[in-house]
């Protein structure tokens, strides 16, 4: 009797509850229509909504004092996926705001990217930083970087880019363009050896997360290898 009950246990009832999960019908609320009557989209935008990922955004005529959210959605949500074709952002305001909406655009396309590069000195607490320099590709974040004792090294980032830039640590001034990475990517984590700079994985837009390890050297300017 025990044989039976224990073979029930392992294999009648996991069979049971498989088959009636796999029956269970999914049953999604609806949101509630809070404005009916809306014009469709197509008088108003010849965007194609079509198999398209869309968020649409209605700024109304208040657009100074909405460019918080705007400016939230784009580093959070846009800039992530901006890549992906079937992904859209499109805003509508009413007719009169074309300069307001112009001036957004303009804030929304540079966000929180920067081209700066800046020094502050380990000597004070207190001192500001100083713009030394510019990258040649702004961006809002470079997860690959690697120093010597004398140089600095940017590569990889958002926007997504392969450029390799270098910066003195000696003189203020611009970065330089030395070499490219094997692979365009963003995201993914750095680290440095006495001779060379390694890029370790990251993301890039197709065929997706990658695991590559490229390294590139610092005491010449080449492009990185694919080294495992």
């Amino acid at each position: 009797m025990k044989k039976y009950l224990v073979l029930i246990v392992l294999f009648v009832l996991p069979l049971v509850a498989y088959l009636f999960f796999a029956s269970g019908i999914n049953n999604f609320a609806k949101l509630p229509v809070l404005t009916e009557n809306i014009e469709e989209l197509e008088l108003i935008t010849k965007k194609d909504f079509n198999n398209k990922i869309s968020i649409l955004l209605f700024l109304g005529n208040d657009i100074e004092n909405r460019e918080g959210d705007a400016l939230n959605l784009n580093q959070k949500i846009y800039k992530r996926f901006y890549q992906f074709k079937d992904f859209q952002f499109i805003s509508i305001s009413p007719l009169g705001n074309e300069n307001k909406s112009k001036l957004l655009k303009e804030k929304l396309s540079s966000g929180t990217n920067t081209d700066m590069i800046q020094k502050f000195p380990f000597a004070s607490a207190t001192t500001n930083t100083t713009d030394v320099g510019n990258l040649l590709t702004s961006r809002n974040f470079a997860d690959h970087q690697a120093s010597t004792s004398t140089h600095g090294y940017v590569a990889a980032g958002n926007p997504i880019t392969n450029v390799i830039e270098k910066y003195t640590f000696a003189t203020d001034g611009d970065a330089t363009d030395v070499g490219d990475l094997t692979i365009t990517t963003r995201w993914g984590t750095a680290a440095t050896s006495t001779t060379h700079g390694y890029s370790l994985g990251g993301y890039t837009p197709s065929p997706g997360y990658h695991n590559v390890i490229q390294k590139f050297s610092t005491s010449s300017d080449q492009n990185a290898t694919d080294v495992g």
